[in-house]
């Protein structure tokens, strides 16, 4: 049996690099033969797709990556699924999908919240569960892309334990199994006062949030942190702000400033490889 990783996308992001860890892990294990065909395009055209069906036999494994919350992957939402579906077509193997970002968010889940709520008198609830009755399901959602990939998936990778009991509230017919993340080893960082001094942080503590600066990490609650200790210290948001997340670091810019550590709050956005090493030594 092979193990066949599809990487499409940039070769920086998160999500491909995890899968990337993942192959290089696998093919250090004498019992498994593992093959990559990569592509920076997020979507792989015609020509990669040939490549990976020419790769893959009926004893084989595919990986693919996915994720229903970034476009950097497969696609805009509407259409991601289709995207993902036309990659596995034709393929002799089992596909295994590898989900990230999984958020659990159904339609039987929101009814059922906004319902109780409506029971207790809350009109607001009311009206937006009439609002989610009479709504048409989102193709993009979480709940509609991974109904369709559940069509044809052998099964799922998840990173931890409580994406996995977010992905169970979809009732998916194929199995999950979790594939802990992993540490990215990077042996060659510089030594941590250097990269202080580079980054104008000076020698207080530093307590820095890596990634994307979306609402489900807390960076909130960071901010509180560092309102509420005593002495002095920098608070880094290592990351970017991703499309749609902009009123949440409006939110979290206006936070820092009511607490008044506005000023003791650093937001990096995105990072390359040398401000990153900075950054985490």
């Amino acid at each position: 049996m092979r193990i066949i990783f599809l990487l499409n996308g940039a070769p920086e992001h998160g999500i491909v690099r995890a899968s990337r860890i993942l192959a290089d892990a696998l093919g250090r294990e004498a019992s498994y033969e593992v093959a990559v065909v990569e592509t920076p395009d997020p979507c792989p055209g015609p020509a990669t797709l040939a490549r990976l069906r020419g790769l893959a036999g009926p004893d084989d494994v595919v990986v693919l990556h996915v994720s229903a919350r970034t476009n950097d992957l497969w696609g805009p939402p509407g259409e991601r699924a289709a995207a993902v579906g036309a990659a596995a077509r034709g393929l002799a193997g089992r596909v295994v999908v590898f989900l990230h970002d999984i958020y659990g968010e159904t339609r039987r889940g929101q009814f059922g919240s906004l319902l109780r709520w409506t029971l207790l008198g809350r009109r607001k609830a009311a009206r937006r569960l009439v609002q989610l009755v009479s709504a048409p399901v989102d193709p993009g959602s979480e709940a509609a892309v991974l109904a369709d990939i559940d069509r044809w998936a052998a099964g799922y990778l998840v990173s931890n334990g409580v994406e996995r009991d977010r992905l169970l509230r979809h009732r998916l017919r194929a199995p999950v199994a979790v594939q802990p993340h992993f540490i990215e080893a990077r042996p060659d960082l510089p030594a941590p006062a250097a990269a202080k001094t580079a980054l104008g942080l000076g020698g207080a503590p530093v307590f820095t949030l890596l990634g994307f600066v979306v609402p489900r990490k807390g960076h909130d609650l960071a901010i509180d942190m560092l309102a509420v200790r005593s002495g002095p210290g920098t608070l880094v948001f290592a990351g970017a702000v991703p499309k749609g997340a902009e009123g949440y670091a409006a939110d979290l810019r206006a936070q820092a400033t009511a607490r008044g550590v506005a000023g003791r709050v650093r937001w990096t956005g995105y990072l390359d490889e040398a401000d990153l090493d900075r950054v985490l030594a």
